[in-house]
């Protein structure tokens, strides 16, 4: 079949089934016959709010990504530490110095520092250097430290 032929078969199709405005042919050019717009639009109603359960349930899902988020920045946070132990003999003194290049290799140990899904930057402290104790910590959504919605990650 020619191609002409096949796109007027899919054309009287798409005009049988509503899909398209039927065309006028005129010469060797098509038009579109003009489809005048409703006079008024159909009327709606207005947008039926969400139930609050269903509201609470989505700040619930967001609470627990965020905090999923902060345990995968934690677990990076440990693998980088225990990086940098391994190849500068000591802990860093902050997270930041473990995004500085390495004086040996010109390369840092993190890419960069991210903030916590709340925005806030990350606490790291040492707490027994002999030991190679640490803890990271994530203020958690208050954005106090030491409160009991803190992430919090160890070696």
């Amino acid at each position: 079949m020619r191609r002409n032929t096949i796109v007027r078969r899919l054309t009287l199709l798409a005009i049988a089934v509503g899909a398209v405005a039927p065309l006028v042919s005129c010469g060797d050019e098509e038009k579109r016959t003009a489809t005048p717009p409703p006079a008024t639009p159909p009327p709606t109603a207005p947008p039926t709010p969400a139930p609050p359960s269903a509201v609470s349930q989505l700040g619930d899902l967001v609470r627990d990504a965020q905090t999923r988020t902060a345990s995968v920045h934690l677990s990076t946070f440990r693998l980088a530490i225990a990086q940098f132990v391994v190849e500068r003999g000591r802990l860093p003194a902050s997270i930041a110095e473990m995004a500085q290049p390495d004086p040996k290799t010109g390369v840092p140990t993190l890419e960069k520092v991210p903030a916590d899904p709340w925005g806030h930057p990350y606490e790291y402290r040492v707490k027994d250097e002999a030991k190679r104790d640490w803890v990271v910590r994530s203020a958690g959504p208050d954005g106090r430290l030491d409160t009991a919605d803190d992430v919090v990650g160890t070696p």
